[in-house]
């Protein structure tokens, strides 16, 4: 049985608990193996998010895009 929630694990994973909550996380995990588990899941997908490199867009995009719906808006008149 999941005795903690994917929120909290998240959290716990990124730093955000408090003393007492990161207190409860810990002996949870110490005795459950399906927490540890889905914990460790979350774990592994939140490292290899932090290595995906976000894409740069030029910085006149906005300004072709608003350029181009107006062209065609007016072209649809």
């Amino acid at each position: 049985m999941n005795l903690l929630s994917d929120d909290i694990l998240n959290k716990y994973i990124d730093g955000e608990l408090d003393h007492s909550s990161l207190q409860h996380v810990n002996e949870v995990l110490s005795g459950s193996i399906e927490d540890k588990k889905r914990m460790n899941a979350l774990l592994a997908v939140h490292n290899a998010l932090k290595k995906v490199k976000e894409e740069e867009v030029d910085p006149s995009f906005t300004e072709l895009l608003m350029k181009k719906l107006q062209y065609r808006k007016k072209a649809f008149k």
